[in-house]
């Protein structure tokens, strides 16, 4: 028995179509070893075209407001494309940034009184920066590990383990009251 319904499939096969005639294994290979870490025209096609880097952003933040079982489906199918991209870190961020990301009213007054917006990021800078990774004109990159917040609010890492997208800002991973990005 399949956890996936029949518009899994169609999704999964519309990325699937895109990527066999965009990112064949010449097209990768010319990706891998050549001066970006990804095809920008491809990205543009995937977060254009399908709206992908939305896909499980809330819809208020223009996103389409799906969850994990949709990701999942595109992510397989970048995995069996071989296809170097920032979509999982940047979908994953966008996916923290959602959770930390107060709606509104009471919700803002709350989140704000318990300091779950992201360190150092103010709610409305959070609303945006969500809004981009909708658009797909925004791809970031999570830092783990030790950093140090300069008094203008510069993030620096000590030692530079980054998920993702190479020359993508980095968000500062913390632990919190709600979980690890907050």
């Amino acid at each position: 028995m399949s956890v996936y319904g029949p518009e899994h499939d169609e999704l999964r096969a519309s990325v699937r179509t895109l990527l066999s005639r965009a990112a064949d294994s010449a097209a990768v290979r010319a990706t891998i070893t050549g001066p970006e870490p990804f095809d920008r025209a491809l990205w543009s096609r995937l977060t254009g075209e399908l709206g992908l880097a939305g896909l499980a952003v809330a819809e208020q933040y223009g996103g389409s407001g799906y969850g994990v079982g949709e990701l999942a489906v595109v992510l397989e199918e970048i995995g069996r494309a071989n296809l170097p991209s920032p979509y999982l870190v940047t979908t994953l961020a966008g996916l923290a940034l959602g959770l930390a990301c107060p709606i509104g009213g009471a919700a803002a007054q709350d989140a704000t009184d318990s300091g779950a917006a992201a360190e150092g990021i103010p709610a409305e800078g959070l609303a945006a920066l969500l809004r981009g990774i909708a658009a797909g004109d925004q791809i970031v990159t999570v830092h783990l590990g030790p950093r140090e917040v300069s008094a203008a609010g510069a993030v620096t890492a000590r030692h530079r383990l980054h998920l993702g997208a190479r020359r993508a800002p980095v968000l500062p991973a913390s632990q919190g009251q709600r979980g690890p990005v907050r």
